[in-house]
C-alpha cells in the first residue's frame, strides 16, 4: 500500500494551503479598503465630501437619522469640530492598509515583514475609534432629553 503523505503530496497541500492563506489576506485587505473609500453622506455636507471615514461615517449617519433636528445639528457641529483629526487617523489607516497590501503581494513573502505590516494598519485603525468616542461625548452635552434617550437606545441594523 502506498502512503498517502508522498513528498509530491505534501508540496502540493503546502502549496494550496499557501495560495488560500494568501488569497484570503488580499480579500480582506482590499475589503476593508473598499469600505473605507466612501463618502460622506449629506449628515456632514457637500462641502464636506471625504474619501475614507467609512466606518465612521455610516455609524454616525444611522445615529444621526435616529435624533430630533436640534441635536441631530449637535452631532454634526461634534464631528465638523474633529473632521480634521478624524480624517488624518483615516488617512494613517488608509497608508498602512496599502503597505499591509503590498506586503500581502511581495514575492517572496516576508512573514515579519507581513505580520508588522498588518499589525500597523490594526494599530492604526484602533485609532478611530476615540476620536469618534469623543465627538459623541461632546454632542451628548448638547442634546435634549429626548436626542439622548434615542441615542441611549439606537440598536444599527445589522
Amino acid at each position: 500500500m502506498k502512503p498517502f503523505f508522498t513528498q509530491g503530496r505534501v508540496v502540493k497541500i503546502a502549496l494550496a494551503a499557501s495560495l488560500a492563506v494568501n488569497v484570503f489576506f488580499v480579500a480582506f485587505v482590499g475589503a476593508q479598503l473598499w469600505r473605507s473609500r466612501t463618502d460622506l453622506p449629506s449628515f456632514v455636507g457637500d462641502s464636506a465630501q471625504t474619501p475614507g471615514l467609512a466606518i465612521a461615517q455610516m455609524a454616525l449617519q444611522r445615529a444621526a437619522d435616529a435624533l430630533p433636528a436640534n441635536d441631530r445639528a449637535a452631532l454634526r457641529q461634534a464631528l465638523m469640530a474633529r473632521l480634521p483629526v478624524l480624517r488624518e487617523a483615516q488617512e494613517q489607516y488608509l497608508q498602512a492598509a496599502e503597505a499591509a497590501r503590498k506586503e500581502v503581494s511581495r514575492t517572496p513573502i516576508d512573514p515579519g515583514a507581513l505580520r508588522s505590516s498588518i499589525d500597523a494598519a490594526v494599530v492604526a485603525r484602533q485609532k478611530i475609534a476615540p476620536i469618534v468616542g469623543d465627538l459623541l461625548a461632546d454632542a451628548i452635552l448638547h442634546m435634549s432629553d429626548e436626542g439622548r434617550q434615542s441615542l441611549s437606545t439606537y440598536r444599527p441594523k445589522q
